[in-house]
Parts: C-alpha cells; sequence; structure tokens
C-alpha cells in the first residue's frame, strides 16, 4: 500500500449525500430549488444541524410545485 497526501474527497453519494453537499456549500443569504417537500425538510434539518439547532433556513412552494430553501444563519 502507498500513503498518498492531498487527494480530495470525492462528492457523496445518494440524495442524503447531495443534500449534505448542497448544504456545506450553502452561505448565508443562497437559495436553492429542490423538487419535493422531503428534500425541502431535509436541507432544513440539515442546515439547522450545521447552525447548533437554530432556525437556519427558510422555505417556500413555488407556483410550480417545487420548493425553494434560503440559508438564513
Amino acid at each position: 500500500m502507498e500513503i498518498e497526501k492531498n487527494v480530495p474527497l470525492p462528492m457523496a453519494r445518494g440524495k442524503h449525500g447531495q443534500i449534505r453537499t448542497v448544504a456545506d456549500k450553502m452561505n448565508v443569504g443562497d437559495s436553492v430549488v429542490v423538487q419535493n417537500a422531503s428534500q425541502a425538510q431535509a436541507l432544513v434539518q440539515r442546515l439547522r444541524r450545521q447552525s447548533g439547532g437554530d432556525p437556519a433556513a427558510t422555505t417556500r412552494k413555488l407556483d410550480d410545485d417545487t420548493y425553494r430553501v434560503w440559508r438564513t444563519k
């Protein structure tokens, strides 16, 4: 086996991995459109965990039945 340094970690896989990746990249004031309420709720929960339990996001349903999530903290 060979030890390698500075190899970047690949993006997480699956639905929850994508949510984690998006949440990690979001800054305060950023928003993202998701396809359904369960994805919106998962993203809000992830952002809340990252902020230490404080509400850190808000969600609105759009006219085309998608959802937009904003990071607020």
